[in-house]
């Protein structure tokens, strides 16, 4: 596992992987037999797929990745129905404009969903609104489109392409990888809708693509932060205390008022916010075990410190992070605050889960209260212990 995590971290931000199933995608157009039985073998081959990875992206709740889906099982099933009647030929004729005008207008929409978003109810349908107009304007007389939506229709292919060009750029990852050049593949199977074979290996290879992108970024994504590429919570409870020394410091952080700033920025903007945040912090001890319990919290492990040697530290990564302007991009720009908990590993704690465990009880009782502030229970135990002190020494 150890082995695979290190591959899926090598290609997470890679275009290769996806390259290489677009390259196999024409070697497979140029190479496929034209018989019915190798038809018929890849449009069942191409439902199996979309079988499994309807399941597994169910098993992950992921809706855009669901709408993508959903796109390659209606492309499929209209050309299904394009070749099936007499009136094949004239049918292709009437819709193709039409597709290739509102898919790349779709591919925008499903780009800009999230992995659960709430408004998916409505896109769905729009998407079915839309499917019916399509079906009634090409069996009526409005089914030849004009020649300007023809020319618009090739502009926002271009638009698209450098658009998610620049995304998987700025903000790269196996799944907008594959997002862009499974949109590469779509748009070759509408190019060659007239073909069924070429059209069906298309669509084929982008399900086929879709499918790897989500089992890899699961598997990295159960381990590691998908965002961040440190670990998981996943990881955090199967950490094996005896490769850690007897030795060591746990702080927990939260970024105050994540919610909020999710609400207002988005997704994109605020993992570009979070790994601002976590580079500021890792500048102070780039040794540290980092793992990233919630979308809001981290946790560090320090080795071979003590626990105020940590607070110490701890205590000025806060004051850094909250004295910083975190610049998003023109006129966006954030002042933040965290609140870190600092605990050291006890006796009678088992293990750095533990000690998670009992700093976690301790941050909720006073989170709802106080925020950036640095707690740490030991020392204020101490503190306690000397007031009491010097009250009997008094009496």
């Amino acid at each position: 596992m150890g082995f695979l995590l290190n591959l899926l971290s090598c290609v997470k931000d890679s275009y290769l992987p996806a390259l290489v199933v677009l390259v196999a995608a024409c070697c497979c157009v140029l190479n496929i037999p034209e018989s019915s039985s190798s038809l018929l073998t890849l449009h069942i081959s191409f439902f199996g797929i979309c079988a499994v990875n309807l399941v597994f992206l169910l098993f992950l709740k992921d809706i855009k990745r669901l709408f993508l889906l959903f796109v390659f099982f209606v492309l499929y099933i209209v050309e299904t129905r394009l070749f099936s009647g007499e009136n094949g030929l004239i049918f292709v004729q009437s819709i193709y404009w039409w597709i290739m005008l509102v898919m790349p207008l779709n591919l925008f929409l499903i780009s800009s969903l999230e992995e659960t978003d709430t408004k998916a109810f409505y896109l769905l349908c729009f998407f079915l609104g839309e499917a019916a107009l399509l079906e009634n304007i090409c069996s009526s007389e409005f089914a030849v489109l004009p020649e300007i939506f023809r020319f618009i229709s090739a502009v926002l292919w271009i638009v698209m392409f450098i658009y998610f060009l620049m995304m998987i750029s700025i903000y790269p990852s196996i799944k907008n990888n594959a997002f862009f050049f499974e949109c590469v593949l779509i748009f070759a199977a509408l190019y060659q809708i007239n073909e069924p074979r070429y059209f069906a290996v298309c669509l084929f290879s982008a399900c086929l693509l879709d499918l790897a992108a989500n089992v890899g970024a699961g598997i990295y994504g159960y381990f590691r932060d998908d965002v961040t590429g440190v670990y998981s919570k996943n990881s955090f409870p199967a950490l094996n205390p005896r490769k850690l020394p007897p030795k060591y410091t746990i702080a927990f952080f939260c970024i105050d008022n994540y919610s909020k700033i999710l609400k207002v920025f988005r997704k994109n903007l605020t993992d570009k916010l979070i790994k601002m945040v976590l580079k500021r912090m890792l500048s102070f001890n780039p040794n540290a075990l980092v793992y990233r319990l919630e979308p809001d919290e981290f946790c560090f492990i320090f080795f071979e410190q003590d626990v105020r040697q940590t607070f110490d530290m701890v205590e000025e990564m806060r004051r850094i992070v909250a004295g910083t302007e975190f610049v998003l991009g023109r006129k966006k720009i954030l002042k933040l605050t965290v609140t870190p908990v600092v605990s050291e590993k006890h006796r009678n704690d088992a293990n750095a889960g533990a000690v998670l465990e009992r700093m976690h009880k301790n941050f909720d009782q006073r989170y709802k209260f106080t925020q950036n502030m640095t707690f740490c229970e030991e020392l204020e135990q101490m503190k306690k212990n000397k007031r009491t002190s010097r009250s009997v020494m008094t009496k």
